[in-house]
């Protein structure tokens, strides 16, 4: 089990989330580009630009927000050097439990990642995702590497399946 390294305690579902939240991203469509650093992930589609943690302890939400400022600013500096423009990342700590306390990023509930994602206006365009998707298979993103840790959940990064007009 996982202890939280704001006071030590120990939270049974710090070791189950990774696992939980990575079915929900080999759920996503298949214009996401996913990459995990350690229990950390990094998510971009066409609504934007996410990078993940969970969290299972109100306890932890300072120390875990502190050390995902820290990653979204490594990826911001590593994607600047193979892109003319950066879109903005986001920052998201996923729960499984409800946590009601102000928080200095995002904190989005598991069963709402899906959601969170992939809904809203396009942000970033397929060129763009194009270039990311790149610079992940070839891991010139820091310690990004592909998909997922899991490796059962790996994912595939080619090219996406282009869609069909039927006639």
């Amino acid at each position: 089990m996982g202890a939280s390294t704001d006071n030590a305690t120990v939270n049974p579902t710090d070791d189950l989330m990774p696992p939980r939240m990575d079915r929900v991203l080999m759920a996503l469509p298949p214009l996401h580009v996913v990459a995990s650093n350690a229990s950390a992930r990094f998510v971009v589609g066409p609504s934007g630009a996410f990078v993940l943690l969970s969290i299972g302890s109100p306890d932890a939400v300072t120390t875990t927000a502190a050390r995902l400022d820290l990653l979204v600013r490594s990826t911001r500096a590593a994607l600047c050097d193979h892109l003319s423009w950066v879109p903005f990342l986001d920052s998201l700590l996923v729960s499984d439990s409800d946590i009601r306390r102000r928080a200095p990023v995002t904190i989005v509930a598991l069963d709402l990642l899906h959601d969170v994602l992939t809904e809203g206006p396009t942000m970033i365009d397929e060129t763009t995702l194009g270039c990311i998707r790149e610079a992940v298979r070839c891991e010139r993103l820091d310690h990004w590497t592909v998909g997922s840790m899991a490796p059962a959940a790996r994912i595939d990064l080619c090219d996406p399946a282009q869609p069909t007009n039927a006639h």
